[in-house]
C-alpha cells in the first residue's frame, strides 16, 4: 500500500500538485481552514499547531484547503 501511495504522489507531482505547509507556519485563511483553537502561551497568535487533515494546491489554485489547529494566547 505505501509503494501505490508513493507512486500516485509521484505521479500528482508531475502534474504540480503539491501539499500545502502548515504546521508551524502563520495561519492564512487562503490556504488553511480552521477547525480548532487551543489557548498555549509557549507560541504566538496564529500560529498552527497541528494539522488535521493536509491540504493540496495545483500551482497557485487550492484543492482544498488544510485543516489545522490553531494557537490563542
Amino acid at each position: 500500500i505505501n509503494a501505490v501511495s508513493k507512486q500516485l504522489f509521484g505521479v500528482l507531482q508531475a502534474q504540480g500538485v503539491s501539499k500545502i505547509a502548515s504546521v508551524g507556519e502563520h495561519f492564512n485563511p487562503e490556504f488553511h481552514e480552521a477547525i480548532a483553537i487551543e489557548e498555549t502561551s509557549e507560541v504566538e497568535d496564529g500560529v498552527i499547531l497541528e494539522e488535521i487533515e493536509a491540504g493540496y494546491r495545483i500551482a497557485e489554485r487550492i484543492v482544498r484547503p488544510a485543516r489545522v489547529k490553531v494557537a490563542k494566547s
